[in-house]
């Protein structure tokens, strides 16, 4: 009897997840990106690992502009080879150029070229390893020209977007009239798709999520998500921050700026900083900063002299890019999290690496301890 059935139970209501609330979500994140479909995870990495798992095959190539290591690690471990396109100026740790993010587009073309099949190009934003730095929107849109001339799809890892797309506004030249939201958008409709961890730009607690063009691929991830319980909570604060916090570029150029006075200030103090400044953090040269060209652990041993002076805690840069480690580099992320700092607060961070640089060839060296769990992203224990 129709009259007596109960009502039937969608996938979501089942998780616990209300539709009302799924589809508030997916209106936010179509609305500023133009992806048509929308899938929500809970958090950035589910949501990167689902999408490279439903992408890549063993034996095919994948390209990359110093990608992120998580990222490396997924490319690797799904039998991909990953092959970095990303512009040789982003090795030059005093070069002045102001988009270090940057795909070299004549070693993407050869790439796309070989008889060995690409599966796809993934490109982040505001490049972690490269300093926070940029990729400007022209390059983007050349290199999506190139993938689309070879039927590969462009993939971004969008988690900083939003700085990138301020950065952007402030250094590409014919994009200073536009807003955050519209450069976000254009660098969308440069790319077949993408994924992002929700809580590095957009402001909340929790939550990943993936946009795409391709509705088969969307089936896919859906299923995917429902299976791992998205949390009803991290479904309502991802509509509220997709909703929210690119309306205004007020809160992007407060922490750009701050980041830009750090810069400044270390610059001026003589300590060796990756130029240009990015957005979100400043990075350190640690080679430079001891005056050595080799060195043991040198950026876990600033970092614990740093935390033991100053209370100031900070930590090495991402796991280094092949290209970094055969130029010996190493890096140090001073990193300005997404609370509102003052510039006493950063005035204290640049005293404690003052005294530490005055104090470098004195501060103890760390031994690392042996990690036997193979796993590359357990934290290391050390000791002196």
């Amino acid at each position: 009897d129709a009259l007596s059935s109960p009502p039937v139970s969608t996938p979501l209501e089942l998780l616990g997840v209300n539709q009302a609330d799924y589809a508030a979500f997916a209106n936010a994140v179509t609305k500023l990106t133009g992806y048509p479909h929308v899938v929500a995870f809970n958090s950035g990495r589910q949501s990167e690992a689902a999408l490279l798992r439903a992408l890549l095959r063993p034996g095919t190539l994948v390209c990359g502009n110093m990608l992120f290591p998580t990222t490396r690690y997924y490319v690797r471990t799904l039998g991909a080879e990953l092959v970095d396109v990303i512009t040789e100026q982003t090795y030059d740790l005093r070069s002045d150029e102001l988009f270090k993010g940057n795909i070299d587009l004549e070693k993407l073309a050869a790439t796309l070229a070989q008889t060995t099949p690409t599966a796809c190009v993934l490109v982040e934003m505001a490049v972690n390893g490269s300093g926070g730095h940029p990729i400007a929107l022209a390059n983007l849109q050349a290199a999506y020209s190139l993938c689309q001339h070879h039927n590969v799809p462009l993939f971004l890892d969008a988690s900083r977007i939003l700085e990138n797309a301020y950065l952007i506004q402030q250094r590409e030249p014919g994009q200073q009239d536009r807003s955050v939201a519209e450069i976000v958008r254009a660098l969308c409709d440069a790319s077949s798709g993408w994924w992002a961890s929700a809580a590095k730009d957009f402001g909340v607690q929790e939550g990943g999520v993936v946009g795409l063009r391709d509705a088969a691929l969307h089936r896919q991830l859906r299923t995917t998500a429902l299976m791992e319980s998205v949390s009803p909570r991290a479904i309502r604060e991802m509509a509220s921050g997709f909703n929210e916090t690119w309306q205004h570029d007020g809160h992007l150029r407060d922490r750009a700026a701050l980041a830009q006075y750090l810069w400044q200030a270390l610059t001026e103090a003589g300590l060796p900083v990756l130029q240009p400044a990015g957005a979100h953090a400043v990075y350190l040269d640690v080679k430079g900063f001891f005056g050595v060209t080799q060195g043991v652990n040198l950026g876990e041993s600033l970092a614990a002299y740093i935390y033991l002076i100053s209370g100031v805690r900070v930590t090495k840069g991402p796991v280094l890019s092949a290209g970094q480690q055969a130029r010996g580099q190493e890096l140090m992320r001073i990193t300005l999290p997404t609370h509102h700092y003052l510039t006493a607060h950063i005035d204290h961070v640049v005293e404690a690496f003052k005294l530490a640089f005055a104090k470098r060839e004195t501060i103890p060296r760390l031994t690392k301890l042996e990690n036997t769990s193979g796993w590359p992203f357990e934290s290391a224990r050390f000791s002196l």
